[in-house]
């Protein structure tokens, strides 16, 4: 899963969007190429650079695999959940404030 993708989730944003881009040139600034900071970089560097901690929680279930798959139907694509819903709860209150 490409890295403006999971930051668009953890927003709640498309990929496409100023909030999103501007997160992702500060992590490609900081830390290096998307593939380094998604599979190689401690979550320690990641935390001490977002401006979110939900990314980095994010990037965590993404290298272990805890994501779920929700599958597409009748011209409906399927969607990739980054974090538990109980972590978007949490996403969507801070949003709000």
């Amino acid at each position: 899963m490409p890295l403006k993708e999971i930051i668009a989730k953890v927003f709640g944003m498309g990929v496409k969007s100023k909030r999103v881009e501007n997160e992702y040139k500060n992590l490609i600034k900081n830390l290096g190429s998307d593939l380094k900071i998604i599979l190689e970089t401690p979550e320690k560097e990641i935390a001490n650079v977002v401006n979110d901690q939900n990314i980095t929680r994010a990037i965590k279930n993404v290298r272990s695999g805890k994501v779920k798959v929700l599958p597409g139907y009748d011209g409906v694509y399927g969607q990739v959940e980054v974090l538990a819903a109980s972590e978007i709860k949490e996403v969507s209150q801070r949003l709000l404030l």
